[in-house]
């Protein structure tokens, strides 16, 4: 069990056997935390690939819904990256739009931190742009290399799309449980095992601790400064580790 005031250093990887190379995977923030801390990484080579979708940078390459991709998959092709050292690349992606531009197990962490807006679909079939939780959690899975974790933390504009239609905050929070369920589910069926689950208010109640495996601990700011600047009281937070090749 990670205990919150090892929060921090469980991100980091302190206590981690040193990487010759660690990768990483962001949606959103190359100047938020995760970048920032790539010095501290203990790796000795880190590889980061980012996925943004600003409208500035998107405007600024007169990129439009047709090309980027096109774009984006040709910056990955021509960048040539380091031999030692940090090596950072952020290309234009929209986090909704899976699959991600990368091969299966690329990445030793996969990080999406209060930045997504609305990523995950509540419904149960995907539309053009909102994958569903288990879709998205496909793609955790396949990104990820065998042992590799994903990091996630929302407020309540977060991952979890929220039904416009509700206006009180508990009925929010309502719409969010069963795709919140679903995702963790899903990753469970991948073999994942949950190294950190904290919720608030509705979705601590209504998330069972005995259907995880793990114990739901109330979510609080203090842990997470780590992963955010945003300061925004959090929703949800997961940690949670991918399985071994059989």
């Amino acid at each position: 069990m990670v205990e919150r005031s090892d929060y921090g250093k469980y991100l980091f990887g302190t206590g981690r056997e040193r990487l010759d190379e660690l990768a990483i995977f962001e949606i959103g923030g190359s100047k938020g935390p995760i970048y920032r801390s790539l010095p501290q990484r203990n790796a000795k080579r880190v590889i980061y690939r980012e996925i943004d979708n600003d409208e500035h940078y998107f405007r600024s390459h007169k990129l439009t819904p047709r090309n980027y991709k096109d774009f984006s998959r040709q910056m990955l092709r021509e960048h040539r990256g380091t031999t030692e050292g940090i090596d950072a690349l952020t290309i234009y992606w929209d986090g909704k739009e899976v699959p991600y531009p990368f091969p299966d197990d690329s990445f030793d962490e996969f990080h999406c931190h209060m930045v997504t807006g609305e990523i995950i679909g509540r419904g149960v079939e995907s539309t053009l742009y909102t994958p569903t939780a288990e879709i998205f959690a496909d793609e955790v899975n396949r990104i990820l290399k065998p042992h590799g974790r994903i990091y996630l933390t929302t407020d309540g504009s977060g991952i979890f799309q929220v039904d416009s239609n509700k206006h009180r905050l508990s009925e929010q929070e309502d719409s969010m449980i069963e795709p919140a369920d679903r995702l963790i589910q899903r990753l469970r069926n991948h073999g994942f095992s949950l190294n950190e689950l904290d919720a608030n208010r509705g979705l601590k109640r209504e998330l069972k601790e005995e259907d995880y495996g793990v114990k739901i601990k109330e979510a609080s700011f203090v842990p997470i400064i780590p992963f955010t600047d945003i300061h925004n009281s959090p929703l949800f937070i997961l940690i949670a580790t991918k399985a071994p090749p059989r």
